[in-house]
């Protein structure tokens, strides 16, 4: 069992902990990690999320989980906000919950994206791609500091030119960080990766 947490600041402040959930359900080589939502014993944890990475994003669906005390103050809220959510549409995915459908599907998705991930890092191996990876445990994406000179929106603007949409990681940061780019890898099939990648190194070891 997971161990309890208390947020003392946060209750001493009366002030809240908002955790947005983005993609924790796809993690590859260990089980995804509990939130800080099911874990707070001191109920100052917002948990938000949505059904668009496990989805679609036109199902246009959120959640949040609220501590008890906020439940009358967010129902009233949304009141003044939306008459109502899109009813049917709510329905639908409750009934695909109930199922059990919906941890099936995410199972199946996180089965595939598993596959496409290793093609992407075989194929980065393969084709000696000037790009270190830090962490390639989870997630939808991944983040690669650059291992050879210029700056990431150098490279990226350099990709672009070979029709590759990979934007720089400075792009994300207020600050001076590592140069690297950001790679999608869940909506293409292994071989448009392993063509993407050899595209990608061959551009990057040009000199």
């Amino acid at each position: 069992m997971a161990a309890a947490f208390r947020f003392p600041v946060a209750a001493n402040k009366k002030s809240w902990i908002v955790e947005d959930d983005y993609d924790s359900e796809f993690r590859y080589s260990r089980a995804p990690l509990p939130s800080l939502q099911s874990l707070d014993s001191s109920q100052r944890v917002i948990y938000v999320g949505s059904t668009s990475k496990v989805l679609f994003p036109s199902l246009r669906i959120g959640y949040a989980v609220i501590p008890i005390s906020l439940v009358e103050k967010f129902a009233r809220l949304r009141a003044v906000l939306d008459e109502h959510g899109p009813l049917i549409d709510q329905a639908a995915l409750a009934e695909f919950i109930d199922s059990g459908a919906l941890y099936r599907h995410i199972r199946r998705c996180r089965r595939a994206y598993a596959q496409r991930l290793s093609v992407f890092k075989d194929s980065a191996s393969q084709f000696d791609l000037p790009i270190r990876f830090p962490h390639t445990d989870g997630g939808m994406n991944l983040a690669g500091l650059l291992c050879c000179p210029g700056s990431d929106k150098e490279h990226s603007l350099r990709l672009s030119r070979e029709g590759l949409e990979i934007p720089p990681l400075s792009r994300y940061s207020l600050r001076a960080i590592s140069p690297g780019l950001l790679f999608g890898f869940t909506a293409f099939e292994p071989n448009t990766i392993r063509r993407s990648i050899k595209l990608v190194s061959r551009a990057l070891n040009a000199r």
